[in-house]
């Protein structure tokens, strides 16, 4: 069960834990508008934050003392490997097997932690923006040959191009956690229903009870 039995049976600090399973290991680099750039967060950076997100109810995505990696777009992270970003992903790394589909590249971190599975026969990764696809998908092909392939398309005209099926259909294509995502959420499920086995979103709940932040 690869990923899934280790998830369950490490101890310890968690966040610790899901940094070194799962953290990002790409170069840095500016292609356009993006940018992957290491970042460091300090104690004390890490306790005023921690502070701030006690009073806005977000405590469980404050982040802990470490060195990460994002990606941003004309400066606005878009996303990155803080142990809170990992857990939004926690629903998908529970379920990755066989032929997975992820709309969503970003730093790569959904794909790789498919890649790694041995459950997982194959990753495809449909991303948008040509520029991120040059600054992550040259990495991860080096690493893992033709278990992956990168198709640059739009996450919502894609199923009328790809008649396949998969075992599971991951998505990933929004930058904020945002109530307004929720009727994409919705148009992406019906357009792969009949062929996914199983499909999921990032941060989907937390759209459920959000506004947006």
């Amino acid at each position: 069960m690869g990923i899934k039995i280790a998830m369950n049976a490490v101890p310890g600090d968690e966040a610790t834990w899901w940094w070194r399973r799962f953290r990002v290991d790409i170069p840095e680099g500016v292609r356009g508008d993006w940018e992957v750039a290491r970042f460091t967060v300090t104690p004390e950076q890490a306790a005023v934050e921690q502070f701030r997100s006690s009073f806005r109810g977000t405590s469980h995505r404050s982040v802990a003392p470490d060195t990460y990696t994002r990606i941003t777009q004309r400066g606005a992270i878009v996303m990155s490997d803080t142990p809170a970003e990992i857990k939004d992903h926690l629903e998908f790394f529970t379920h990755m097997r066989g032929d997975v589909l992820i709309f969503g590249l970003g730093i790569g971190m959904a794909a790789e932690a498919a890649l790694k599975d041995p459950e997982v026969k194959s990753v495809r990764v449909v991303e948008l923006d040509l520029d991120v696809i040059g600054l992550t998908a040259p990495t991860l092909q080096a690493r893992y040959g033709d278990k992956l392939e990168v198709v640059q398309a739009d996450a919502f005209t894609y199923h009328k191009k790809c008649k396949a099926k998969f075992d599971v259909v991951w998505h990933d294509i929004w930058p904020t956690i945002c109530a307004d995502n929720l009727p994409e959420m919705a148009k992406l499920r019906r357009s792969w229903a009949r062929r996914a086995g199983w499909q999921g979103f990032w941060a989907k709940i937390e759209c459920e009870f959000a506004g947006c932040r």
